[in-house]
């Protein structure tokens, strides 16, 4: 019964083991398509290396046959052994590569799958013999030196086919020679260790195979490259210091963009100059902001932070407002919900979008003429005022703005009121300034002392 009992053990061991392998490879799988591979169903082949040679001689033989999935056989409980798995694996990548180009990105990357699902599947069957060797010996301590069952025996020999088999090969590239007996080299055509097809590259090219150095050869130390300076060199050999002229750019100081004092001309002239400049101003500011805005910033929230907590435990918490009545209670409520502001309103906002409560009283009373005229003086005394008091280039006031966009408002509110727009043109007898050029027209110049003076003889 106990040997009944391993066996079990073991069927259900693989069993779990397969299906942890296929869940794996299926999601592998998701892009490539290559157990989505149509595959002859009878056909099994017990050495790997003549997979691809029995798959020839099935189909010159057979030509139609039945065919089916990996994914079919999955679904089907087909795969009882490790082998038969693999079989269907390196069978199913033979097939879709020979339908890709060499060196294509599908072709690269079903030989990339297969060669991860050969060395997972090789992980997984050594990790299931460890397993089921630990299991026997926990059953079986008195009888130490048992024979291996016949499920060890198949578990080990595909194990050594698989692994024995699978190879990741040496590399394939191009090289030409020139006309100076110089060979020039291609990058790696990506070939398969399944592909068994030939290249035939043009006549003027050959094919190389790459093999990776191994690291026999001690490496030089560095005294030997970049010797010391108190050791004279034998003038046989050549010089052999390492960056000679190589400067970096710290060295030295570089320039940077300066700032430009424009005065009158800021509105429009540039602020910035970059011209012969090694580092901009996007570097340097990201740089400043890398280095000392961020911890000012940091700071500066702590700062505020203590200060919160000192003014919130100076306030009393049980304070009783007894004057508050209900109204103002709704009109608190009303003022937090307006808390959220338009994105679109801020932008299309305009200093003479403002409207104050006097416009208002005026066009109802219909005295909007007489309040236009008072805002237009009290705008001139203001202007009059700034002017004698200083001598230079004086900008008008905040509240000069204010009467001037109060006063541009309610003109253009009469005028829309009236619902007659009025075709004013300005008048041709005042001179515009349209174009200013500096310089002077050349003309022709008359030397007035050049003409000759006939004198009278006598």
């Amino acid at each position: 019964m106990s040997v009944t009992k391993t066996e079990q053990n073991n069927v259900k061991n693989i069993e779990d083991c397969l299906k942890e392998i296929f869940l794996v490879l299926k999601a592998a799988d998701k892009t490539i398509k290559v157990l989505e591979t149509q595959i002859p169903i009878e056909f099994e082949e017990s050495i790997p290396t003549q997979i691809s040679e029995s798959y020839h001689a099935l189909v010159e033989d057979l030509g139609k046959f039945e065919s089916n999935t990996v994914l079919d056989r999955i679904e089907k409980s087909y795969y009882k052994s490790i082998y038969s798995l693999y079989h269907d694996v390196r069978l199913s990548a033979y097939i879709s590569l020979l339908n890709e180009e060499i060196g294509s990105p599908h072709y690269v990357d079903i030989d990339r799958f297969y060669k991860f699902a050969t060395e997972f599947i090789l992980r997984e069957s050594y990790r299931l013999h460890i397993q089921i060797s630990e299991l026997e010996e926990a059953d079986k301590k008195a009888l130490r030196e048992t024979p291996p069952s016949d499920f060890e025996e198949t578990l080990s020999q595909d194990f050594v086919k698989i692994s024995t088999t699978y190879s990741l090969g040496n590399s394939e590239a191009f090289f030409i020679i020139t006309q100076n007996n110089v060979p020039l080299f291609s990058s790696l055509n990506q070939r398969s260790s399944l592909d068994e097809r030939e290249i035939l590259p043009p006549e003027a090219f050959s094919t190389t195979t790459v093999v990776p150095q191994a690291g026999s050869i001690p490496a030089t130390n560095l005294g030997f490259l970049s010797p010391q300076v108190g050791r004279i060199p034998q003038p046989t050999l050549p010089p052999t210091e390492i960056l000679s002229r190589f400067l970096h750019p710290n060295w030295y100081s570089l320039p940077t963009a300066k700032w430009l004092e424009g005065s009158d001309l800021q509105s429009f002239a540039p602020v910035i100059d970059e011209q012969n400049t090694v580092v901009t101003s996007q570097d340097k500011g990201r740089l400043w902001l890398e280095q000392i805005g961020y911890t000012k910033f940091f700071e500066k929230t702590k700062t505020e932070d203590k200060n919160e907590e000192v003014e919130t435990s100076k306030e009393d918490v049980d304070v009783e407002m007894n004057d508050v009545t209900k109204e103002d209670g709704k009109d608190d409520d009303q003022s937090e919900e307006i808390g959220t502001i338009s994105l679109d309103n801020l932008y299309e906002w305009a200093p003479g979008n403002d409207i104050d409560d006097d416009e208002i009283e005026a066009f109802e009373k219909g005295t909007e003429s007489q309040f236009v005229n008072e805002i237009l003086s009290k705008l001139q005394a203001l202007k009059k005022k700034r002017l004698s008091e200083s001598t230079e280039l004086s900008y008008p006031t905040e509240e000069e703005k204010k009467l001037y966009h109060k006063a541009n408002r309610i003109l253009r509110e009469i005028i829309l009121s009236s619902g007659h727009v009025p075709d004013w043109k300005p008048s041709p007898s005042l001179p515009i300034l349209q174009t200013n050029y500096s310089g002077t027209l050349p003309v022709p110049t008359q030397n007035i002392n050049s003409k000759k003076k006939n004198k009278s003889r006598r």
